[in-house]
């Protein structure tokens, strides 16, 4: 019988697992270790918070063999397979340096990789000098339903979705937040994005993480046109992609789809237009368990073969690029 693959988690927060505190184990997992339970070859062998009341009450929940309250507590001689890292954005440089002494073969790591592209470039170089595949969680790399609307675009398919002609998208919570995600997301389908105008959102309370509402062109020739709203009104990541044979739309985040086909104006003759709504099924409520899945797969083809580092090479690009926005603020 093969061993589990044992699993360290620093940071015991939402997306650690309080997401899926009350969650049925017969629904989708939306946090890391609501993900990991699920397998049986893996194995939740700690965790860390800084607050160990927290650490503990996290380790009862997933049934975690022990719980620290750093990493600097966890014995030398301790080593783990994989390393899932859900603290604070602020912190991510040092909890990735912090856990190098474990050898892990895999380190999964909430987005954004660090507060600045060139640090996070230095980490991935430090990733691969210790042979260690890093998965930065942009969650929609997983979404079945944008991979599909992806290929298709990427095929301009006669039928449907068409020639992509331009984007729009609302989106909150801070552009290394939620922003990093929907620009990852629009670089995964446009091509390499540059800001052509930015500006701080009127009303924008986010100092340290502003709402950027911004003009971005691809170099495939496609306009990006991104307006932020107030995260405290309530949470928003929507996207609108319009082609030649109509329009396609994220809501709730990928929960939902919808599309419009262009059609003949039965009122109009000699024009067209857009026809009525349908309502689409989403594919984001299983991208946790897939990236999971994706992570267990690299630990254990680890010495298979070299290690792809392109997706994360991608990451630090889109911090790049959420710095050129930044740069564009101050113009």
């Amino acid at each position: 019988m093969t061993t589990p693959l044992s699993v360290l988690i620093v940071g015991c927060g939402r997306i650690a697992g309080g997401f899926d505190e009350k969650r049925s184990t017969e629904e989708h997992a939306l946090s890391h270790a609501g993900a990991y339970s699920k397998r049986s070859d893996v194995v939740l062998a700690a965790c860390v918070d800084p607050d160990i009341e927290i650490a503990e009450r996290f380790a009862e929940r997933w049934s975690v063999s022990e719980a620290y309250p750093g990493c600097e507590e966890i014995p030398a001689e301790c080593e783990f397979d994989i390393v899932s890292i859900c603290t604070p954005t602020a912190v991510h440089s040092s909890s990735i340096e912090d856990v190098f002494r474990f050898r892990p073969k895999v380190i999964f790591l909430e987005k954004p990789v660090s507060a600045s592209a060139d640090t996070s470039q230095a980490l991935l170089d430090k990733c691969r000098q210790h042979n260690i595949a890093l998965i930065v969680n942009y969650s929609r790399r997983w979404d079945s339903v944008l991979a599909e609307l992806k290929n298709g675009l990427e095929t301009k398919s006669a039928e449907w979705p068409g020639s992509l002609k331009a984007v729009t998208a609302v989106y909150n919570k801070g552009i290394r937040n939620n922003g990093s995600h929907l620009l990852d997301l629009l670089a995964g389908v446009v091509g390499v994005l540059s800001p052509e105008w930015a500006a701080v959102r009127p009303g924008n309370a986010r100092k340290d993480d502003p709402d950027i509402d911004m003009v971005l062109m691809s170099d495939r020739g496609i306009r990006c046109s991104l307006n932020s709203t107030d995260s405290d009104d309530f949470a928003q990541f929507e996207l609108t992609f319009l082609t030649d044979k109509g329009e396609f739309r994220m809501l709730d985040g990928g929960l939902r789809w919808s599309e419009r086909r262009v059609e003949e104006s039965p009122e109009f003759a000699g024009y067209k237009r857009l026809g009525k709504e349908i309502a689409c099924s989403g594919g984001y409520l299983p991208v946790m368990e897939k990236a999971i899945s994706e992570v267990i797969d690299l630990a254990l083809l680890s010495q298979s073969g070299p290690i792809d580092y392109r997706a994360a090479e991608q990451a630090v690009e889109t911090e790049r690029l959420i710095e050129q926005i930044l740069e564009r603020v101050d113009d």
